[in-house]
């Protein structure tokens, strides 16, 4: 069973995702965390499939958090995407320098969030069958 990690210090967002991940498969985990210090702590124990930063958080930034987790020998290797309600040019290229594989709007829509995240688990070979056929 693969899993997915998304840090976002939303509830609102997290529910969204999670809500979203629920349509396209039964076999995909997520978890949802509103920050990933006691992660990074764990030595790297827990290993999603994917992580999901949030751009913009209080605590951490999530440029700050995509560094450290590049720079985390247990979560390297692992693929980041990071997402945010704004695409600010320097904000992508930030990001893409520091080793995110992705950078994606926080959709407007529920249809349009499914479709992108099924985009990205077929990107990075996570096999699902939707859930239910709601689209």
């Amino acid at each position: 069973m693969k899993s997915i990690l998304l840090i976002d210090d939303d509830a609102d967002d997290c529910l969204f995702f999670s809500k979203a991940l629920e349509i396209i498969s039964d076999y995909i985990v997520l978890y949802c965390e509103q920050d990933a210090d006691h992660i990074l702590k764990t030595q790297g124990s827990y290993k999603p499939s994917l992580i999901f930063i949030d751009y913009y958080m209080p605590k951490i930034c999530g440029i700050d958090l995509l560094k450290q987790i590049k720079k985390h020998p247990g979560y390297n290797h692992i693929p980041v995407i990071m997402w945010s309600t704004s695409l600010l040019l320097n904000n992508v290229e930030e990001a893409y320098r520091e080793g995110a594989q992705a950078f994606i709007q926080k959709p407007c829509t529920y249809r349009q969030f499914i479709i992108e995240i099924g985009a990205i688990l077929a990107q990075y070979g996570i096999s699902f069958q939707p859930a239910h056929n709601t689209l």
